[in-house]
């Protein structure tokens, strides 16, 4: 479960000059028709949640699921705590198992649970644990209540900062005791199918998957939806895409990479297929993509059981695992219904392909993540705490930061991919009192192999190095930049063939790569401008005085500066929201951060904000006006809100401007 688009509360929660004062507590979002404070009844999952009282509001699965993809229902107090239930089909699990594989897959860094214990819940046995640790730069603390009614497993979850939930987790108690079990058939439902999104080398239009770098295209029916994003992050960290079937549960996904010459192939899928722990089971023949498929069975022996089919279709270069995985209970429907996932896969004709591809490369970057001491936007990556910069060439470039980065290295600050030239490179910087000679001798050592040759690309040194892998070689090039003190090892690698015929592409890589002194915020030409997050506003005249009122905890991913003279206000405001490889709902975002404005700056007594679409640095957005004079300016941009807040005599939304 990914957490982090909640923190959109959090930081906007401060978005207003004025103390907390009556807003509309029946409303999630602006657009909202449900009432967010009268029980919410699942008759599918026979559930029900009451009020749990004053501050918070219930949210139905419409809106959860926009900000917990997996939950069916959920509430939230205010800007401080936050309730998700989260139901999956688990046949033959128990709460136990279920509980250990959630702490275990839980995406935090500095993992501490500081409460296990078996409690009784909602009528029946349950697991109960508390667990804290950082995520993107901002320190969580997560409570869950674990359990089983018949073949379902409910979660009950709460969390927030670890300022406002204490180990004890007291203060989710009104929302724990909220929920009721009720009698009767759980059915279960299938959630909404995936009609539109886009990430890096593919999009879905339409309800159509179609990627530039598999050139495969995915048309589901028969009650299978694509995965994509962050539920398909949770399934399989490396899948380019998947298909989810409900009643039974069964999944799919598939993860490209560089096929291996063909007759290495049978010893490389060997290896891959090992990974899989469990009882090796008969093969099960399929076809996938037109051709037929044969993919090894293999069941899971501990923990929650399921069962693993796993085949490898391989076109031209392109080597795809397919993998499908369900409950082993339900076995003999799973296989059923496998067939028409399958049949959902085609491959595109090559025109097609390319063309898509060549869309892709000339658009903007949509990759976006901002934390404590970086930001990646439109392509650019700067590093604020070591002082460096990377500009990626041409290219469906995956780029990965902050926690996933360390995933493949531990001193990697951020890790490269591209999927449709099979190329791997991974970014590890360090202080060093080395010259440029030294530095690269110790980064040479620390990759071992046989040199190749030497060159240099610009400012850096680059060394190509053979690995053997087996019967599969790899060639690596080991570049070194060493400025101010800071060394950057960089490291591209991948199949030799593959490294010998993108040449051109890799030094164009490296020499993206610069060391210079980065400010995250400075002052220039009348104007504040920040770096990190991306904007810049015009300073007001005499007399006012700056504040930096970012919430407390929240400044890794929010901004919030203010000038104030009298009754006159002039702030920016800025919230990141990380997300995976999918692009979000942007309509329901600007309800949602809409409602949240009408709540924070709405008086008793007072008439509503008019509305009315705006522009706010050439991206289209909305205005919200107050009698009084008060107005926000709010739009969304590379997966973050943008609001410049204003009052009384001072600056207005022109003095706002996007730096990239």
């Amino acid at each position: 479960m990914r957490t982090s688009a909640f923190v959109l509360l959090l930081g906007l929660a401060a978005a207003s000059a004025c103390k907390r004062t009556d807003g509309d507590p029946t409303k999630v979002t602006a657009a909202s028709t449900d009432d967010a404070t009268k029980p919410l009844v699942d008759e599918d999952y026979r559930f029900e949640i009451a009020w749990p009282g004053d501050g918070w509001k219930l949210t139905r699965e419409a809106d959860i699921r926009k900000l917990v993809p997996d939950a069916v229902a959920g509430a939230m107090d205010g800007d401080a705590l936050f309730g998700a239930i989260i139901v999956e089909v688990a046949p033959g699990s128990t709460a136990t198992e279920f509980a250990d594989l959630l702490i275990e897959q839980l995406p935090i860094e500095g993992k501490t649970v500081e409460l296990r214990e078996r409690i009784k819940y909602a009528g029946v046995d349950a697991e109960r644990y508390v667990v804290a640790g950082r995520m993107n730069g901002v320190d969580f603390r997560f409570a869950n209540n674990v359990f089983v009614r018949d073949r379902f497993v409910f979660q009950v979850l709460g969390w927030g900062q670890v300022t406002k939930l204490s180990a004890s987790a007291g203060e989710l108690k009104p929302f724990f005791e909220a929920f009721k079990a009720l009698p009767g058939e759980i059915k279960g439902r299938v959630p909404a199918p995936v009609t539109d999104a886009h990430g890096v080398g593919w999009h879905v239009k339409g309800g159509v998957f179609e990627s530039a770098v598999t050139a495969l295209r995915a048309r589901p029916t028969n009650n299978w939806r694509l995965m994509v994003g962050d539920p398909l992050i949770r399934a399989n960290r490396d899948a380019e895409v998947g298909l989810a079937h409900s009643n039974p549960d069964v999944y799919i996904a598939l993860i490209p990479e560089r096929a291996p010459p063909p007759a290495q192939r049978a010893a490389f899928v060997e290896r891959m297929r090992s990974a899989l722990e469990g009882t090796r089971g008969e093969p099960y023949q399929a076809r996938f993509a037109g051709s037929p498929l044969e993919m090894v069975s293999v069941a899971a022996t501990t923990g929650v059981k399921l069962q693993y089919l796993h085949g490898v279709h391989v076109a031209n270069d392109q080597l795809v695992q397919v993998q499908a995985w369900f409950h082993a209970a339900d076995r003999e429907r799973a296989l059923k219904v496998l067939p028409t996932g399958l049949a959902a896969f085609e491959t595109m004709p090559a025109t097609e392909a390319k063309a898509l591809m060549a869309s892709f490369e000339q658009r903007r970057d949509t990759q976006a993540a901002i934390g404590p001491f970086y930001a990646l936007r439109a392509g650019v990556y700067r590093s604020f705490a070591k002082g460096w910069t990377w500009k990626k060439p041409v290219g469906v470039w995956r780029i990965t930061t902050g926690d996933e980065a360390r995933v493949l290295n531990a001193e990697a600050e951020i890790s490269l991919y591209e999927p449709s030239k099979f190329l791997y490179g991974v970014v590890l910087p360090q202080q060093t009192t080395s010259t440029a000679k030294e530095f690269h001798a110790l980064a040479l050592a620390a990759n071992p192999g046989t040199k190749v040759s030497e060159r240099e690309v610009g400012r850096a040194r680059v060394t190509v190095l053979d690995l053997g892998h087996g019967a599969t070689q790899f060639r690596w090039h080991v570049a070194s930049l060493v400025e101010n003190g800071l060394g950057l090892q960089i490291m591209f690698w991948g199949q030799k063939v593959d490294m010998d015929a993108q040449g051109a592409l890799i030094d164009a890589a490296i020499a993206g790569f610069s060391i210079d002194k980065l400010e995250a915020t400075s002052e220039a030409n009348g104007e504040y401008i920040e770096h990190r997050f991306g904007f810049a506003v015009r300073t007001p005249g005499p007399g006012f005085r700056f504040r930096d009122q970012t919430p407390i905890g929240m400044d890794a991913i929010a901004k919030l500066v203010m000038w104030e003279r009298g009754n006159s206000m002039f702030g920016a405001l800025a919230v990141h929201f990380p997300t995976s490889q999918s692009q979000p709902d942007e309509k329901w975002l600007l309800d949602f951060l809409e409602q949240i404005l009408r709540d924070r700056v709405g008086k008793a007594n007072v008439p509503s904000a008019t509305k009315a679409d705006t522009m706010l640095g050439g991206v289209p957005g909305r205005r919200l006006t107050w009698p009084g004079g008060m107005a926000a300016y709010v739009v969304l941009r590379d997966s973050t809100a943008y609001a410049v807040l204003t009052s009384g005599d001072t600056n207005g939304p022109n003095d706002f401007r996007f730096l990239d």
